[in-house]
């Protein structure tokens, strides 16, 4: 194991969820960065369940590998354990002087490029890495490359994480939907009073809120069998085209199949958005003084 420049308190880093335990720390040389590689741990039952490594510093190979890698095993692959580990990873690159974080995948790898998206992180451009690239080899397919600058870095949250909001989420909700604020703040009161599970989520840049969605009984429409649903996804215009949404999206489903919750259902009068996140099409309802039917999915 190598010594310089890697820091013990980060020998062993601890999260709600997940634990990373380090497997090695390698120094590098002239063309690979000093790097971190740890095991991720699931906290509740011990078992390793990925790893993860973080490469210090920036230099020409790493605009194509990026300073973060990961994988999950299979068998444990869609609890967003790989984005809640990248998560972990953020204060650690920040103690050692880092103010971005460059990710790369290959084009076509929808699961990684879902993870960095969610993460907040911009896309640089999508480029075949040149052949004098360390890790080049022939057919090697093109990168994405994004950053994600820390000092900037989105946060995604439930209401009960931070209950102190409830006002201010409220009045945004009102703003961008024209629902009565006092509406939002009756289900949101219910959800932190734990009369429901059907919660509220939403994106922070700092302490300002640029994103949101909340999970309601009914979305106002005549198929009350078909419960819950998601509502209200919205996300302020100069941050779309950052995976928010479907980063919001994931979360909630997430987070209601944990309480036994499942499937969900959402109304929305877009096509070819919700698919990309895993939901499918499932019929036409008639919303509540609405003229035309509108498209109904679910999450299953």
């Amino acid at each position: 194991m190598s010594e310089a420049p890697f820091r013990k308190e980060f020998f062993h880093i601890s999260g709600p969820i997940l634990d990373l335990d380090l497997i090695e720390t390698d120094a590098g040389d002239d063309r690979i960065l000093p790097f971190y590689y740890w095991n991720i741990v699931l906290k509740a039952t011990g078992e390793t369940v990925g790893a993860i490594s973080l490469r210090l510093g920036h230099n020409y190979h790493s605009r194509y590998n990026g300073n973060v890698g990961y994988e999950i095993d299979e068998m444990h692959r869609g609890h967003h354990y790989a984005y809640d580990a990248c998560r972990m990873l953020e204060p650690v690159a920040a103690a050692h002087g880092m103010d971005h974080l460059i990710f790369s995948c290959d084009f076509d790898n929808a699961a990684s490029i879902r993870t960095i998206e969610h993460l907040g992180a911009r896309l640089l451009e999508t480029v075949e890495p040149p052949k004098d690239y360390v890790f080049y080899y022939d057919g090697i397919a093109p990168h994405r490359i994004y950053r994600l600058d820390l000092s900037s870095a989105l946060r995604f949250i439930t209401l009960r994480e931070e209950p102190d909001l409830m006002d201010r989420a409220a009045e945004w909700f009102h703003s961008k939907w024209g629902v009565p604020k006092e509406a939002y703040l009756a289900c949101m009161d219910e959800y932190l009073s734990g009369k429901t599970e059907y919660g509220w989520y939403l994106c922070l840049d700092g302490e300002t809120i640029v994103g949101g969605l909340g999970v309601i009984e009914n979305d106002f429409h005549d198929r009350k069998d078909l419960a819950p649903n998601v509502c209200a996804v919205y996300t302020d215009e100069a941050y779309r085209s950052r995976g928010i949404a479907g980063a919001l999206l994931d979360k909630a489903v997430e987070d209601l199949r944990r309480h036994g919750i499942s499937p969900v259902y959402l109304v929305t009068d877009h096509t070819g958005f919700y698919e990309r996140y895993d939901w499918e099409f499932l019929c036409m309802v008639q919303g509540d003084g609405e003229p035309d039917l509108t498209r109904m999915y679910i999450h299953r």
